[in-house]
């Protein structure tokens, strides 16, 4: 597993963990108008984690994916 520089930052910061956040902060303000696969691929699985879990709360149902599934 490698090291996440963005991800890491995010976190030290208390930055929500957010693709629209990572995008941002890895693009330094200047995120791609089209993401492609290749960008959605690089994005961490700790985002997209939180984004399920957070969706998933508004939505009213507690639920917390397993940590071994990653994408």
């Amino acid at each position: 597993m490698t090291e996440d520089i963005v991800l890491n930052l995010m976190k030290q910061r208390g930055v929500p963990l957010t693709r629209e956040n990572y995008l941002h902060i890895a693009y330094m303000g200047d995120v791609p108008e089209e993401i492609g696969g290749e960008i959605e691929a690089s994005i961490p699985w700790e985002i997209k984690h939180a984004e399920d879990i957070a969706l998933m709360a508004q939505m009213g149902a507690r639920w917390e994916p397993n940590d071994e599934c990653e994408d």
